[in-house]
């Protein structure tokens, strides 16, 4: 997903001393919710829900998803052509390599043991939306009734991420993009989220530590532990599983064995204030628009412009997102 961008070489020291912090580091037990039925996943079921909690439906059956748990590399090159061009992560440097590589680069990389790779390395901005792999893979259904970038011609191309991460990989605490809404679907490997609630104190710390750490790229604090014990929590997925994430939670992302995932960001109706704010610290910490959510602006007024016209639309929630829209726009 989106939101990961920013940077800076971290030394050995720096990532031993990841490595440790995150072993070391109190982190809850998972309390999220498990949905056996994903047919129960609907607009309304979130609706009563809420969605202000994380949430897992451990087998796909019902959502309305697709994705082959079986999708290799051999399908990637097929599908994309071997010279479909990938923006690869050095997971060491925590940002991109310059170079853009291609898809049969990344497949060699990839079908490498781990023990004869020189680095650790993550493809997380490859969407395939417009691509021959959007035939074989497809978001929630819950996804796609919600998304207002559903509603938008040509909708953004943020919906439908293939991620590849090797054996290793840690994506830093982040926040994705315009305080989007997560689906996240194991398809091989695994992987562990550090998450953090969004309370206010919290997001007022992550700011913080977010213009900290584009000031100190090498002595970075480990932002977890700058937060109260009870507000931490661990989320360790399987294949088959599907997550859920709802706006504005701070994670970072360890990967214990090689991963293939699908994902995607979505805005919604019913995260409106709280998108809102993850936008203005996203301003206020100058993240470069590239790592922003693309027609942001554009899809708050297509929301402001609905909720005005739909005169059943005033309810608490309704309310709060109008004057939200309003403040913003």
């Amino acid at each position: 997903g989106g939101g990961g961008g920013g940077g800076g070489t971290l030394p050995a020291t720096q990532r031993a001393h990841y490595h440790v912090r995150r072993e070391a580091c109190l982190f809850r037990a998972d309390p999220f919710l498990r949905v056996h039925d994903g047919a129960s996943v609907t607009a309304e079921w979130l609706d009563s829900f809420a969605f202000n909690s994380p949430f897992v439906v451990p087998t796909p059956r019902g959502l309305g998803l697709a994705a082959p748990p079986n999708l290799d590399m051999a399908t990637f090159e097929r599908l994309l052509g071997r010279q479909f061009p990938v923006q690869v992560i050095d997971v060491d440097e925590q940002a991109e390599i310059a170079r853009t590589w291609t898809i049969r680069r990344w497949a060699k990389y990839f079908r490498t043991p781990r023990e004869r790779r020189t680095r650790t390395l993550n493809v997380l901005s490859l969407e395939v939306s417009k691509t021959r792999l959007a035939g074989v893979l497809r978001a929630p259904r819950v996804v796609q009734q919600l998304s207002w970038a559903s509603r938008l011609a040509p909708p953004p191309r943020v919906q439908l991420y293939a991620l590849m991460s090797a054996a290793g990989s840690f994506t830093d605490f982040h926040v994705d993009f315009g305080g989007s809404s997560v689906f996240y679907h194991v398809m091989s490997g695994r992987k562990v989220f550090y998450l953090v609630a969004p309370t206010a104190r919290n997001l007022v710390l992550f700011e913080r530590w977010s213009l900290r750490a584009e000031n100190q790229r090498n002595g970075r604090v480990f932002f977890a532990d700058l937060v109260p014990p009870d507000d931490r929590y661990r989320v360790e997925l399987a294949p088959g599983n599907t997550y859920f994430m709802p706006a504005g939670w701070i994670h970072a992302v360890y990967t214990p064995v090689d991963s293939i995932v699908l994902g995607g960001n979505f805005l919604h109706s019913h995260a409106v204030p709280m998108q809102l704010t993850v936008r203005g610290i996203e301003q206020r910490t100058e993240v470069d628009e590239r790592f922003c959510f693309p027609g942001f602006d554009s899809l708050c007024w297509l929301a402001a412009n609905q909720l005005a016209a739909d005169p059943t639309r005033v309810g608490p929630e309704d309310v709060a997102a109008a004057a939200a829209l309003a403040d913003y726009l």
